[in-house]
């Protein structure tokens, strides 16, 4: 099914563990290239996999328990949502994790990877907000407006709840892409280490 922007008949589907392989693989190729993934996941040959495993093993699982997590029909784009006052991982929830998070990362990326989430935790806005953690789309799928449509889908919810909501974009082009949706940078910032740019972003609900 080819969803485009002009495709009314397209639909926008709450994703379920059942979908987890095929949508998790779908956003490992749709950030394979991503300046982020690239500085956590510097080796190009494995990053793929790492990110097919991250996406399965940790963020997909992760999101899927809110029942916010939706999806093109095939899979071929997905938006991993938060509702308010669930964003952020406690302590021992990270630690937990940790040996899983190295097998994903690799040893010598791991220390870089928490410092990382920490960073994120640590800039996250603390009034309540949706939290747009992950929007990603098939590379040949790209251009279509696939992601503008499930951003548009959940927008309208959010508006209608009278809520604001946050993400952090780490791309010009999907900086670029949020701004067209209204959402504001409020900051631009870099990730530890001499990483690449993040914007923090903000949109307040339209009324």
């Amino acid at each position: 099914m080819s969803v485009t922007v002009t495709d009314r008949t397209a639909e926008v589907v709450k994703a379920t563990s059942l979908d987890v392989p095929e949508l998790a693989w779908t956003l490992a190729q749709a950030f394979e290239d991503d300046p982020a993934m690239r500085y956590f996941m510097p080796d190009d040959a494995t990053r793929r996999s790492r990110l097919g495993r991250l996406f399965a093993e940790l963020a997909l699982p992760d999101t899927l328990r809110h029942e916010e997590t939706y999806a093109t029909p095939d899979m071929g784009a997905g938006a991993l949502w938060v509702p308010p006052g669930e964003a952020g991982s406690s302590l021992m929830e990270t630690l937990r994790l940790i040996p899983l998070a190295g097998s994903i990362f690799g040893g010598r990326n791991l220390v870089r990877s928490l410092r990382g989430l920490a960073f994120m935790e640590s800039n996250h806005p603390k009034e309540p907000h949706w939290y747009l953690w992950i929007l990603g789309v098939r590379p040949e799928r790209q251009g279509e407006g696939v992601g503008s449509m499930l951003m548009r889908d959940m927008l309208d919810r959010i508006d209608d709840e009278r809520m604001p909501s946050y993400l952090e974009a780490t791309s010009p082009g999907s900086r670029d892409l949020y701004l067209r949706h209204g959402y504001e940078v409020k900051e631009e910032v870099r990730w530890p280490g001499g990483g690449p740019p993040l914007w923090l972003m903000w949109r307040e609900a339209v009324t």
